[in-house]
C-alpha cells in the first residue's frame, strides 16, 4: 500500500472524538489487524491488543499537532514493512 492510500484509508476508517482539554484538538484512533506481533519491538508491543489481534495507533489535528498525522503513517508503513500488521484493500468499484 502506497503513501497515499494509506493516508486515505486511515481518514476515512479512523474513530474521532473532540479532546476534553482542547476543544480545537480532535483525537483520531484506529485498530489495525495484527499479522506478524513478534516482529514488533518490545516498546511498540504495548499498543497490541492481542485478544482481538489488533494494533492501535493514534494522533491528533488541529492545535500544534500537525506533525502527529504524518508519524503515525510512518509507523504504520515500517509495521507493514515488517509485516507485523496487515491491512486488506477494497476493490475499486
Amino acid at each position: 500500500m502506497d503513501k497515499n492510500k494509506l493516508e486515505n484509508y486511515l481518514l476515512d476508517n479512523c474513530k474521532r472524538n473532540q479532546s476534553i482539554e482542547n476543544r480545537n484538538v480532535t483525537n483520531h484512533r484506529i485498530l489495525l489487524p495484527l499479522n506478524k506481533p513478534e516482529n514488533d519491538t518490545k516498546y511498540q508491543s504495548r499498543f497490541h491488543h492481542l485478544e482481538e489481534k489488533e494494533k492501535s495507533y493514534h494522533w491528533k489535528s488541529g492545535g500544534a499537532n500537525i506533525y502527529s498525522f504524518s508519524h503515525c503513517v510512518k509507523r504504520i508503513l515500517k509495521d507493514l514493512e515488517k509485516g507485523v500488521i496487515k491491512i486488506k484493500e477494497r476493490a475499486n468499484g
